[in-house]
């Protein structure tokens, strides 16, 4: 099984998520489509980005910017599929996998159907796809920007979102799920508890797990890691854990698992694994954890500008 990741930079989350499979995910290769910033990362297969650029190079010539979002940086998240697509077809790759930067992935699916699109709640940040589907979804995508009835359709969804003040606007997630809603008898979404394991959709977000610290709250059994279902307490598997916007802070912390027989939960604040007897009862973000994070947040700012700047 193939994973990929598309990157420009080599920051410090991307190398924790590149460690976590390393560690936990044996007998998949690991290709990394980059650029000149990431080009010393050992044990995974990494290429230049711009060597399999056609099919994304076609798809900018009809792009409308529909997101308050940097140009440069929203155009990318789109085109990282059509990288992707072209590097499958030069190498006749039939099926693979694809993770953001930001998420943990701790296992594989199990009894992954070849003929379905899986994602994440309404995003790709964890998709998994075959050639074929890979293919229809970027040639949906090319169809929305080339059709005007559909271009006007992607412009009112920015306009709506401004007027009642709601953040963000087209991105390719708003894309990717408009391509499940018209194909949904062959999606799969990943964030649905299946054999009590679960894909992670934003560990920001409870999901209707249980929260500690301001994040879902993450145990570490017997080498396993959990959340818990608020309705049942079931500890529900975790398969994988997105640390989407800030909350990328905490990743490298996140795969320096603690030994031992007990029950662990991280603790975000302190960053580190503590003894779950040992927790206290704080479930809202601290005062140091927001500054941390804002902090963060600038730092981001200047590591993506650098990453995109032409």
């Amino acid at each position: 099984m193939i994973i990929f990741y598309v990157h420009k930079g080599c920051q410090e989350y991307l190398m924790a998520s590149i460690k976590q499979i390393q560690s936990r995910i044996p007998n998949v290769d690991i290709v990394l489509l980059g650029d000149q910033f990431n080009n010393d990362i050992s044990g995974i297969s990494r290429v230049i980005m711009d060597d399999y650029a056609d099919f994304a190079e076609k798809f900018k010539e009809n792009y409308q910017h529909f997101s308050p979002n940097d140009y440069d940086y929203e155009l990318f998240c789109i085109q990282r599929w059509f990288y992707i697509y072209a590097y499958m077809i030069k190498n006749e790759i039939n099926h693979a996998i694809y993770i953001d930067s930001d998420v943990l992935l701790n296992c594989l699916p199990e009894n992954i159907d070849t003929t379905k699109y899986y994602y994440c709640f309404n995003s790709g940040h964890t998709s998994i796809f075959s050639i074929e589907t890979l293919e229809e979804i970027c040639n949906y995508i090319s169809y929305l920007y080339s059709d005007k009835e559909k271009i006007e359709w992607l412009k009112s969804i920015l306009e709506r979102r401004q007027e009642e003040g709601l953040p963000g606007g087209v991105s390719d997630m708003t894309l990717l799920l408009s391509y499940v809603y018209n194909n949904s008898d062959k999606a799969v979404d990943l964030s649905r508890v299946k054999h009590l394991k679960v894909f992670d959709h934003n560990i920001q977000e409870d999901d209707d797990f249980e929260l500690y610290k301001g994040c879902k709250a993450i145990y570490y059994i017997a080498g396993k890691y959990y959340f818990k279902d608020n309705l049942t307490g079931h500890l529900i598997e975790a398969g994988s854990m997105h640390f989407q916007g800030d909350a990328k802070v905490y990743m490298p912390a996140v795969i320096r698992v603690p030994t031992g027989e007990s029950t662990f939960l991280f603790d975000y604040e302190k960053k580190k694994w503590i003894k779950y007897d040992e927790r206290d009862h704080i479930y809202e973000k601290s005062k140091t954890m927001k500054l941390r994070e804002l902090i963060y947040k600038v730092f981001k700012k200047i590591e993506q500008f650098r990453a995109f700047r032409k």
